[in-house]
């Protein structure tokens, strides 16, 4: 008696649990792209958001470095 063979459509939900646990370990991106952390949050090159000090604004630049501007907050 020989052991029974696996198909390839047994093995798939096998593949596509490794895809989407390399997706998750490479910081919701695609494998190698660069990302920015601020403040506890992830952002994709690009994305822009608001400075912690409310009144500036910063984005992710494409190397994965995070960029801000440096205008002097007024207090109302």
């Amino acid at each position: 008696m020989t052991a029974p063979r696996t198909s390839w459509f047994h093995r798939a939900p096998v593949i596509s649990l490794a895809i989407a646990l390399s997706g998750a370990l490479a910081g919701c991106g695609l494998i190698g792209e660069p990302t920015c952390e601020y403040d506890g949050v992830e952002y994709s090159p690009g994305d822009k958001f608001p400075d912690t000090d409310g009144c500036n604004s910063c984005y992710c630049t494409e190397d994965g470095d995070v960029a801000c501007t440096d205008m002097q907050c007024t207090s109302d």
